[in-house]
């Protein structure tokens, strides 16, 4: 009587094993995967908030009319022109400005650059300090790398 496994036993049970492990993986992979969207997801979601409260700041803070006011400072920023796009050099504060180029950021260790798009449309009747504000925050190109919101602003 022979005793032992035959070969095609031990084969079987190596590549059932082998499955087993890719499938751990595979799994591993696609939750890790999940949880980095995730996170990017979530720091353009506040790097559109930051772009609002900049804008909310400006409309408090700045006159409508004239030089520097409301109106001329975010002229660079309807959706006739393309919109505008939000720099800051360091943080969110009086230094931030709207310029007609990209202006990347990048955030801690990541390799991904972040790009704050901004559009203004003035709400009729013209005067009324009501303005409707498109923001847009992507990262990378493709589908599903940006997020985009719509926001009302009340000059009062």
């Amino acid at each position: 009587m022979r005793r032992g496994f035959s070969l095609l036993e031990v084969l079987f049970s190596v590549a059932f094993l082998i499955m087993v492990g890719l499938g751990i993986i595979a799994l591993n992979v696609s939750s890790l995967r999940l949880v980095v969207d995730s996170e990017t997801k979530t720091v353009a979601y506040a790097l559109n908030d930051e772009t609002i409260a900049h804008l909310r700041l400006m409309i408090e803070r700045l006159d409508l009319e004239g030089l520097g006011g409301f109106r001329d400072t975010t002229s660079i920023c309807t959706p006739d022109t393309g919109g505008c796009y939000l720099s800051c050099p360091e943080q969110l504060d009086a230094s931030c400005s709207l310029q007609e180029t990209p202006a990347p950021i990048q955030l801690g260790r990541s390799r991904l650059t972040f790009i704050r798009h901004v559009k203004v449309s003035e709400i009729q009747p013209s005067g009324s300090g009501k303005f409707l504000v498109q923001t847009a925050t992507s990262w990378g190109t493709g589908i599903s790398r940006s997020i985009q919101a719509n926001y009302f602003l009340e000059k009062l």
